[in-house]
């Protein structure tokens, strides 16, 4: 098992996402959900989402498209965007009054000590959050108590299993500038699992998707890498039906653990 938390600060981490906000602080709300990456997983995580669920927790929610999406997709729940970074707040603020999305809350959280009550979320989603924070343990301890028995938790994090890994390894050997590539921890799916067992959580399934997308970062260095990480995109949504999504389970750039807190 590899180090369940990253050797940073939180004041460290926090000045990475603050300039990780600042990048997509003058994009339109629309630019978000065209990124890529959000349209391979949003569906994927869809599919896991409670459908009857009253509350729902982002996260680490950074710039909060998902938590935008998610609460225009269950005008019924209440979804709580949170992150402890004032930058990404202030840009959600922003992109919530764009959207005019009235059941969607806006608050400053850290993952380590959530403010909720005990056992009082339906549902917690946090995605490529917990490779890059200094306690995971506690920040899992905090997960498992706000959440109801039964209630569902969904987190995705780098897979150590894909072309991200050689993409951190080439940055490296050639001492290209690595920016936070260099820091997150990336996790295989069982070490995945095995953390949220630990933790004592039931999980319930394993996925992931865009296996390619590792690749597809090169093409800054690397001219062919665009071409060739679509191709490879288009080559694995072609055959996921007939495998069971095996390579996007497997290999998928973001992989994530569908767990449920025992009753």
């Amino acid at each position: 098992m590899k180090s369940e938390s990253l050797n940073k600060t939180q004041e460290e981490i926090n000045k990475v996402w603050s300039t990780e906000a600042e990048r997509v602080s003058d994009s339109s709300v629309h630019e978000l959900f065209r990124s890529r990456l959000f349209i391979e997983g949003y569906p994927v995580f869809k599919a896991y989402i409670p459908r009857e669920m009253l509350t729902m927790v982002d996260i680490g929610a950074s710039t909060g498209r998902y938590a935008m999406k998610f609460a225009q997709d269950y005008p019924s729940a209440t979804v709580f965007a949170t992150d402890v970074v004032d930058r990404s707040l202030e840009i959600m603020r922003v992109f919530q009054s764009q959207l005019a999305l009235r059941n969607m809350v806006i608050q400053k959280e850290d993952a380590s000590a959530l403010s909720f009550q005990t056992g009082s979320i339906d549902c917690l989603y946090s995605g490529m959050v917990i490779q890059g924070l200094p306690d995971v343990p506690a920040a899992l301890r905090e997960m498992h108590r706000v959440l109801k028995p039964g209630g569902t938790i969904i987190v995705s994090t780098v897979n150590f299993w894909n072309f991200h890994t050689l993409f951190k390894w080439y940055l490296k050997v050639f001492n290209r500038p690595k920016e936070y590539y260099g820091e997150e921890i990336a996790r295989s799916p069982q070490e995945l699992k095995d953390l949220f067992e630990k933790a004592g959580f039931e999980v319930k399934a394993l996925d992931g998707f865009y296996p390619a997308y590792g690749i597809y970062r090169l093409k800054a260095y690397w001219k062919p890498a665009k071409l060739i990480g679509k191709i490879l995109n288009r080559l694995n949504r072609m055959i996921d039906p007939w495998t069971g999504r095996y390579f996007s389970r497997h290999f998928g750039f973001e992989i994530f653990v569908v767990a449920t807190k025992k009753v």
